[in-house]
């Protein structure tokens, strides 16, 4: 079985061939024979480039020329390309056949590593949920937009910021474990979010992903560590707060969550939800009165946030008001459930 560690550790160091191996494993690719055989599909696609190469007139000299003649050799080859594919395995074999092979993921990667084996550097460009090529020689800047046969030196997304290629293989990893949320194979996908945040811990779409995972496979402890990674990340990003008080109140820690659901109602006083649940929180922490109050808070909000009710009639009891408490239960069994 290769190692997705490895691979991994192999890219930190900037090993040849790395980048190539790394974006293979997260096409899914588990053994050494499936590998030699991609790298070897790999090998052709570029010996074909080279002997295009060697056909130009007049002959290719800089880098910039040979990376404006791979796009061209892609497109001319297949003019036809784009499709869904996220994975290197799946574009470099619907290349072969000439069929549409891949989105921006798919088909920066295939570029990365085919200019890598004709000894060019690239980065790439991640804007929003978009990723192209960025090649930088002497003080030129060229953007490269892959999903496009006119993309070399597309003037898009110039202003964006580039990242090195190790943080491609971190999209493409993040990219794979959707694909295996999307069969239910839970257990790979976390994997490869895992390696995605492994490569680039502080990649927020693969955070976002893994902890959406996490809840719904009940794994509120590592769910509690990606909501807390989340907060550094974006600070005054009020939704991190309130569902990491979520999950807290899931592991009992109603400290912790009422803590949250505090910064949640600081951010966003308006919100009779966030009320709701501090109301709750200060009751579950003892509280009582407390919760009082922010459960008249939430009802101020909306007259209909049943939840209120139920917690502030538990209070009320816990405070000795048993008549108040019924009431309060009672229009709590008459608002329906939404």
């Amino acid at each position: 079985m290769i190692s997705i560690d490895g691979a991994i550790n192999d890219l930190r160091k900037h090993k040849r061939g790395s980048l190539e191996h790394a974006l293979l494993v997260a096409s899914g690719l588990e053994t050494q024979l499936q590998m030699s055989a991609y790298k070897s599909k790999i090998g052709n696609m570029h010996s074909a480039f080279k002997n295009f190469l060697t056909k130009r007139t007049p002959a290719v000299l800089n880098e910039l020329e040979i990376a404006f003649s791979l796009h061209e050799f892609l497109w001319m080859n297949n003019p036809d390309r784009y499709n869904s594919n996220t994975s290197l395995t799946d574009v470099v074999d619907a290349e072969l056949a000439g069929q549409k092979s891949g989105n921006c993921i798919g088909l920066t990667s295939l570029y990365a590593v085919l200019l890598e084996r004709s000894h060019i550097r690239s980065e790439i460009v991640l804007a929003k949920d978009h990723v192209l090529t960025r090649l930088r020689r002497n003080r030129r800047i060229v953007n490269v937009e892959n999903t496009s046969g006119n993309g070399f030196a597309s003037s898009a997304y110039a202003g964006d910021k580039s990242f090195s290629l190790i943080y491609l293989a971190a999209i493409a990893f993040n990219a794979k474990a959707k694909q295996f949320e999307a069969k239910t194979y839970d257990k790979k996908a976390l994997d490869y979010h895992s390696a995605a945040l492994n490569i680039w811990p502080e990649f927020k779409i693969a955070l976002l992903d893994r902890v959406s995972l996490l809840v719904q496979n009940k794994q509120f402890a590592s769910a509690e560590k990606d909501y807390s990674a989340l907060i550094r990340l974006e600070t005054s990003e009020t939704i991190h707060y309130v569902n990491r008080g979520i999950t807290r109140t899931e592991l009992g820690n109603f400290l912790g969550a009422l803590n949250d659901f505090k910064t949640a109602v600081l951010f966003c006083p308006e919100s009779y939800k966030y009320n709701e649940l501090q109301a709750y929180a200060e009751f579950k922490c003892g509280n009582y009165q407390k919760a009082i109050v922010a459960a008249n808070r939430a009802l101020r909000l909306n007259e209909y946030c049943k939840d209120a009710y139920l917690t502030r009639g538990n209070a009320k009891i816990k405070l000795g008001d048993s008549k108040a408490g019924r009431k309060d239960h009672g229009i709590y069994e008459s608002i329906p459930a939404h």
